[in-house]
């Protein structure tokens, strides 16, 4: 794919949990996620991963798995959301049929702490994604990180327009001075 142009991927990885993966019928493994990313990144390709929490399924040790992947693969973006319910999905049928949602309840609910087969209130589902994200920041602050964050830069377009504006502003950069001060500390 590199070859023929193409230099962003996006993973839609969802849980590294087999019991969440078969809830949303997603038929991968978190070892081919994983082995999907690195050669992506070993190719020069900007990989962007995508995961959801909330699944009725789900529990505490499943969260915290894929907390743990999204810090390890070290993807160059993430993007954590929590479940929608949305009308037309397999999830949203099972919920019209089961009766727990009404004919409009697609107006104005959509997330499934919205629905009394939640296993996380709103709170916890919005902190966990919190946690997400701060483990993708964390699974960068390392020379390893560094460095590889350095690598794809250079060899990717597509980043380069992303990062060095990004890198260029005096917010930013206050920002990873601080950072790197305290990281050589």
């Amino acid at each position: 794919m590199r070859r023929a142009g193409f230099n962003v991927i996006y993973f839609g990885v969802e849980s590294v949990s087999k019991n969440v993966l078969n809830y949303y019928n997603k038929h991968i493994h978190p070892e081919k996620a994983q082995e999907a990313i690195r050669n992506a990144k070993k190719a020069g390709m900007l990989v962007v991963t995508s995961f959801i929490f909330g699944a009725p399924v789900e529990t505490k040790d499943d969260i915290e798995s894929t907390i743990k992947f999204i810090k390890e693969a070290r993807p160059h973006g993430v993007q954590v959301n929590i479940l929608d319910c949305l009308i037309g999905t397999p999830i949203w049928d099972g919920l019209v049929a089961d009766g727990i949602a009404g004919p409009d309840d697609w107006r104005t609910n959509h997330r499934i702490y919205d629905y009394p087969i939640a296993s996380f209130t709103r709170g916890e589902l919005e902190r966990y994604v919190n946690d997400a994200y701060a483990a993708y920041v964390d699974g960068w602050k390392s020379m390893r990180g560094i460095g590889e964050l350095f690598k794809v830069v250079l060899m990717n377009g597509t980043a380069r327009r992303a990062v060095i504006p990004i890198a260029l502003n005096p917010n930013t950069r206050k920002l990873i001075s601080e950072k790197l001060r305290t990281f050589q500390s």
